[in-house]
């Protein structure tokens, strides 16, 4: 048996320490840390799920409820309007009152925000219960977004750090992904603008359903974390780990003057903001250079695949990362193959390249891959450049901005006469801001100089160390 806290690929890092007893000087970590990470990873899984679900699904709902693309439209736009108000709360929330509170807080707003649409049918009482109900679940976004670094921090050891960070933040990119297939499996669309007696009664059906099944999901989160969700382990598994951070406020305006935080932070919304805006508007941009109904289809497949290539890439870089180190050196790769790709979608539509359907899904899957693959890294280096402020307070005005980028994208085509055609470059230039910014910047380890220091048995696992805690 090897160490809880050997890599999850094998023995090698030069980052990995020896941790047996945490009476000589090591630091314990916790078989429960999985349980912990899983619980809010499903949280997280569920509020992306919850937020993507209705879009998926207009074709279906536009006859059936007499929704406009507008109403569709300000369902999905709750997300970053909410989490404007929120991003502060929530921040305080995680750097205060510790994970569990945040579970919990994080894990009733998705519940309840699941659990208001599942009671009718009837187009007015449905639709302010569906608005209510998308409001409550992007409350939770600032945690659903944010709070990987926080988990991993006060419980995983610094070899698996940047992967827990991952898995965490990847989870809520995979329920997006989802809802693009499930929803339309679920309540799918027969293509008819009027519908029958018995058409609206099976829609009806369908979609309570559909509802009913998020409702469930949500509630066993919730009822895992009254149940049994420790706050943090007795001993944290890292010296930063243990260590006091910025007092909230300080901490804020220690992030303010802070330029590598500021850069980073740029990066990042115009890296990851741009591409998700560019994402859910990827429908009305094919429309220019495909016929309508397979652009709707079309884009719902590629935004799928996207998605979960992104988190693949996620979770690939990450293990990377926790095993050779170098965050910036990966960051700044995964920008370049990202520009790339998206480049090549660009001209694709320009018909400087060959058009045809497969470079649409590869250009814009290998995009999704290196693009949504570098979220862990940017939170990690975020993290890292403005230690010891929170880890909450970090990564919610990271995602604040990223929020701020993905709602300016989305700004953009209401202004008349703007079209179609700026949004591929948009993209592509957002990426260029990224790459140019992200190659002149400084990386610092803060956290983990501070941990090595702190470490004298910084060493390869001893063959057959144990503990089970």
């Amino acid at each position: 048996l090897m160490s809880e806290s050997a890599p999850l690929l094998g023995n090698g890092s030069p980052y990995q320490k020896q941790s047996d007893s945490s009476s000589d000087g090591a630091f314990p970590v916790y078989t429960r840390r999985w349980y912990v990470l899983a619980v809010l990873s499903g949280i997280a899984f569920m509020q992306g799920f919850a937020w993507n679900c209705f879009g998926p699904i207009a074709p279906a709902l536009k006859p059936f409820l007499g929704w406009s693309d507008g109403t569709i439209a300000l369902l999905a736009n709750w997300g970053p309007i909410a989490y404007f108000f929120a991003a502060v709360p929530s921040s305080y929330l995680m750097d205060k009152k510790g994970l569990r509170a945040s579970a919990l807080f994080a894990g009733f707003l998705v519940f309840a925000g699941a659990g208001v649409k599942c009671f009718t049918t009837e187009t007015r009482p449905a639709t302010i219960l569906c608005h209510v109900g998308a409001f409550l679940n992007a409350l939770a976004g600032p945690i659903a977004m944010s709070v990987g670094p926080a988990i991993s921090n006060t419980w995983f050891p610094l070899s698996q750090r940047t992967t827990a960070t991952s898995i965490c933040s990847q989870a809520n990119v995979v329920g997006v992904a989802l809802a693009f297939v499930l929803g339309p499996l679920m309540v799918p669309d027969s293509g008819d603008d009027t519908l029958t007696t018995a058409e609206v009664h099976t829609r009806s059906r369908q979609f309570l359903w559909y509802m009913w099944i998020q409702a469930i999901f949500a509630a066993v989160n919730l009822i895992c974390v009254f149940v049994y969700f420790p706050d943090k382990p007795p001993i944290g598994p890292t010296f930063s780990s243990s260590e006091k951070r910025e007092d909230f406020v300080a901490g804020f305006k220690r992030l303010f003057t802070n330029r590598d935080f500021w850069i980073v932070t740029a990066c990042y919304g115009a890296m990851t903001g741009v591409f998700s805006g560019w994402s859910s508007y990827l429908a009305p941009n094919l429309q220019q250079f495909l016929p309508k109904d397979t652009a709707e289809s079309e884009s719902g497949w590629i935004g799928f695949y996207s998605s979960l290539a992104g988190s693949l890439g996620g979770l690939l870089i990450a293990r990377v990362a926790d095993y050779k180190g170098h965050l910036k050196r990966w960051l700044v790769l995964f920008t370049f193959v990202s520009t790339l790709c998206f480049l090549w979608f660009a001209l694709v539509c320009i018909d400087v390249l060959p058009r045809s359907t497969w470079s649409y899904y590869l250009s814009t899957i290998l995009g999704g891959f290196f693009n949504n693959g570098t979220i862990p890294l940017f939170y990690e280096i975020s993290i890292e450049v403005s230690y010891p402020v929170g880890e909450g307070t970090v990564t919610t005005l990271l995602t604040t901005i990223n929020n701020l980028a993905c709602f300016i994208f989305l700004f953009l085509p209401d202004i008349n006469g703007l079209g179609n055609q700026w949004c591929n470059w948009f993209l592509v230039g957002s990426c260029v801001f990224s790459l140019l910014f992200l190659s002149i910047f400084k990386e610092k380890y803060k956290r983990t100089s501070l941990d090595k220091s702190y470490d004298a048995h910084w060493t390869e696992p001893a063959a057959g160390s144990v503990q089970h805690t």
